[in-house]
């Protein structure tokens, strides 16, 4: 019974180890919010960022601000993302924004700008930082299926442009 026992705990060990090795968590892909200064009262372009290691056919998430002092203008592709049709609407949670290609176009394994998007900054009285950050997102392949990744928010700072 102890060798039983004993066999099985070094059978899941080696299991465990394994997975540990070989599992790509250190490759994770992000998505993340490219932190930036700007002056109250205007219009403000803030970009979003995909590192992948894994060919990207779609992607959908909602962005938030925390204060909720920014609204949605307009929402354009990069050149990652040259050939997607991106699109994107405000609501109550924020802004979801969602980009696929009709032709079977793919963002490549790489790093940099998927998407820019505009806001309107309202005028503020003192200066702010705002949480801009990601939920509910998700990126999938060209078989539909689920990518592994983070979402990282971003800091956008709000001068008051008349201190």
């Amino acid at each position: 019974m102890f060798l039983l026992f004993f066999n099985k705990k070094k059978y899941l060990s080696f299991i465990f180890l394994f997975n540990f090795i070989f599992s790509n968590q250190s490759n994770l892909d992000q998505l993340s919010i490219v932190s930036a200064q700007y002056n109250s009262n205007s219009e403000i372009d803030v970009y979003i960022n995909l590192t992948n290691d894994i060919d990207v056919a779609g992607f959908q998430f909602v962005l938030y601000d925390i204060p909720d002092i920014l609204s949605y203008v307009a929402v354009s592709s990069t050149e990652r993302t040259n050939d997607f049709i991106v699109s994107a609407a405000e609501g109550e949670a924020g802004t979801t924004i969602i980009g696929f290609s009709l032709t079977g176009s793919t963002i490549t394994s790489g790093d940099g700008n998927i998407i820019k998007v505009t806001y309107n900054v309202q005028s503020i009285e003192f200066d702010t930082i705002i949480n801009l950050g990601i939920n509910g997102s998700v990126l999938s392949d060209q078989n539909a299926n689920s990518i592994n990744h983070n979402a990282n928010s971003g800091i956008i700072t709000i001068i008051n442009e008349q201190l």
